[in-house]
């Protein structure tokens, strides 16, 4: 088949993306990749080394370092979920629709099937317009509904009432995304619809969630439709990394380190979040490792037992930590626990709550802590807690050696073929 995908955001929207098109080209279809990188990544290097094409979804992202540190700001500085969401849609998502309307119309021109981000709905307009087939990747379970379980930031009261959020969180996400959804669907020559939020997710078509079944589940009340296939790892060989001679040795000098890393949103206000880091690494009585992008940043910290890295595969280091600090990011969290390390998550926005609850809940995280309200000696404490708790840790190692068993990326390929082999 020649299969057209597109995507949104930053690598924790992407790099999943780039996994299941490599899986799909491995086994023999025609791929390209349309992706919007907010930070203006280049992904065509590792498209290239896994057999799949990568074109731009939009235009480069135009806006200085200033500016994306402000919206930032204002986004952690939002305690409600809703907020951050209204802010993310219309300051970055919103600008870019016309351009994505127009990537998604030539996708869908040249193949026989599409896949897009679920929250990335100019794509399924598109395909909707021309007859073309789906299919929706998210990387979020909570987005979905189900009696057994409220919308994010809503306490479970049960089946009744979490039903009754539900509806409410429907209306709220329709009255702030559904007139730019029946904006781009007029646009295309549909008709508009008054409820384009549950049209929109609870569309028939197959939809999968690239998230481990050994951490979420699938409630009772979903149908067949919804998918949890597991997480879409891109495999080792696709990026050759071999870890630094000086890495090498501080890993093997001492004890095993802890990592620290607030994965895409270290890069905004750098040099509060390296002071944080280090602050924190200095009250440790632990080596630790600190993932930045030091080149941005006017701090460079010189801290015994730390060692400073701007990039490396996590699969690589994670197995040889004691513990992951981390922001709570789909692929993080996912890959901490796959490499048998419990987390300290410090949420920032958006989905990251569920994942620091996720973990926290199954006994593999320590308890959730907020950016907007953390200081280096509270978080200090807490990877002490954590790294001291030997239960927990042997809990870590049971869910990787069960996310090792899993393939998401082999099943997803699997259920796609299963689902549309007749195109």
């Amino acid at each position: 088949m020649r299969i057209g995908l597109q995507t949104w955001g930053s690598d924790g929207d992407i790099r999943p993306f780039c996994a299941l098109a490599g899986g799909l080209a491995a086994n023999g279809h025609q791929v390209t990749l349309a992706v919007a990188s907010v930070d203006n990544k280049d992904y065509t290097t590792l498209g290239d080394s896994m057999g799949f094409k990568v074109i731009p979804a939009c235009k480069k992202m135009e806006h200085t370092q200033a500016e994306a540190d402000d919206l930032v700001r204002r986004i952690i500085g939002t305690r409600n979920l809703a907020s951050q969401f209204i802010i993310l849609f219309r300051e970055m998502l919103e600008p870019t629709l016309d351009d994505l309307l127009e990537s998604a119309n030539s996708l869908c021109g040249q193949n026989d099937l599409v896949i897009g981000h679920a929250a990335v709905y100019p794509l399924f307009i598109a395909a909707e317009m021309r007859g073309i087939p789906t299919v929706a990747v998210s990387p979020i379970p909570s987005l979905y509904r189900s009696a057994h379980t409220p919308p994010d930031g809503v306490p479970n009261l049960g089946k009744w009432l979490n039903s009754l959020a539900w509806k409410i969180a429907e209306v709220g996400g329709t009255w702030i995304m559904g007139p730019s959804i029946n904006k781009l669907r007029e646009q295309s020559g549909l008709g508009p619809q008054s409820s384009p939020m549950r049209n929109f997710w609870e569309h028939d078509r197959l939809n999968l969630i690239c998230a481990s079944p050994s951490i979420c589940r699938k409630y009772p009340d979903w149908n067949d439709n919804l998918q949890i296939p597991g997480f879409f790892n891109i495999p080792d060989e696709a990026e050759r990394w071999e870890i630094p001679g000086d890495l090498l040795s501080f890993l093997d000098y001492g004890e095993p380190p802890v990592y620290i890393t607030f994965g895409s949103f270290t890069q905004f206000d750098i040099d509060n979040n390296i002071e944080l880091m280090a602050a924190t690494a200095k009250l440790l009585k632990q080596r630790a490792i600190i993932q930045a992008h030091w080149e941005n940043s006017t701090i460079l910290p010189d801290l015994d037992d730390v060692y400073l890295v701007r990039k490396a595969p996590h699969h690589q280091i994670f197995p040889r930590c004691a513990a992951v600090v981390h922001h709570g990011g789909a692929g993080t969290t996912q890959s901490s626990l796959f490499c048998g390390c419990p987390s300290i998550v410090v949420s920032h926005a958006f989905d990251q709550f569920f994942w620091a609850k996720r973990l926290y809940d199954i006994g593999v995280g320590g308890k959730p802590l907020l950016k907007r309200d953390i200081t280096p000696k509270k978080l200090a404490a807490a990877i002490m807690n954590v790294v001291e708790d030997k239960a927990m840790k042997e809990r870590a190692e049971k869910f990787g050696a069960n996310m090792m068993e899993e393939n998401g990326v082999a099943t997803a390929v699997e259920l796609i073929e299963k689902r549309y082999s007749s195109l």
